[in-house]
């Protein structure tokens, strides 16, 4: 189990992924604020905390499940949207 006091440095490939596709937004004309984090912890509960602590107006999530209603009944994403209150967009 690791501490979540533990910090570790994130860089190489992952950093500019995602530089290069908020560089990409920009150019297509996108005027929002784009941004990113890295977070540890469970997915579902880190993504539901940054999204209540953050003032979003939108949060865009990518499902697998959407092929099956039932698997999409239970899919991480349902359960993201479920204790949200901030609109959401899922995408596949």
């Amino acid at each position: 189990m690791r501490d979540k006091d533990v910090k570790q440095e994130v860089k190489g490939g992952v950093i500019d992924d995602k530089e290069e596709r908020i560089k990409r937004c920009k150019e297509a004309g996108c005027q929002n604020k784009i941004l990113y984090k890295f977070r540890t912890g469970d997915a579902i509960d880190e993504i539901v905390n940054e999204v209540k602590e953050g003032n979003y107006d939108l949060v865009l999530l990518k499902s697998n499940s959407i092929d099956s209603w039932m698997k999409s009944l239970f899919s991480d994403t349902r359960k993201i949207l479920g204790n949200i209150t901030t609109p959401g967009l899922i995408v596949q």
